[in-house]
């Protein structure tokens, strides 16, 4: 709970060109589906800035209420960076033994941005 004369904290996205940001999904009342039979697809979109991200879902092992994106901002350059924005995440989990698709409903996420491009980068090398 906020306190007056107090500082509040909340979700913080680089959106300087290449740098990598992390939301968490939490699921309520559910789990996710089982990592280990499903794959996983993340559509991330500010719906209020007109811009998207290439998202990757991160598993969080042993805990199966929660999981990663990470992001990296597709912000088109010139113009400066928005400050803050509402987050559309379209969450798709694929059967790894049957095949099928589910589609998984996730609440939109509303975050601050920074535009830092001293922030960690995105090495390709990695995967």
């Amino acid at each position: 709970m906020a306190k007056a004369n107090k500082s509040t904290g909340g979700n913080c996205i680089n959106v300087s060109s290449g740098t990598t940001s992390y939301i968490i999904l939490k699921s309520h009342n559910i789990n996710f589906p089982d990592p280990t039979a499903n794959t996983f697809i993340a559509v991330v979109k500010d719906i209020n800035n007109d811009f998207d991200f290439t998202a990757s879902v991160v598993v969080q092992t042993g805990r199966a209420g929660r999981l990663a994106i990470q992001l990296i901002s597709n912000l088109p350059g010139g113009g400066g960076s928005p400050t803050d924005g509402l987050l559309t995440v379209t969450l798709t989990s694929t059967s790894t033994t049957s095949g099928a698709n589910t589609t998984l409903p996730v609440a939109d996420v509303p975050v601050d941005y920074i535009d830092d491009p001293a922030g960690p980068w995105f090495l390709h090398s990695r995967r």
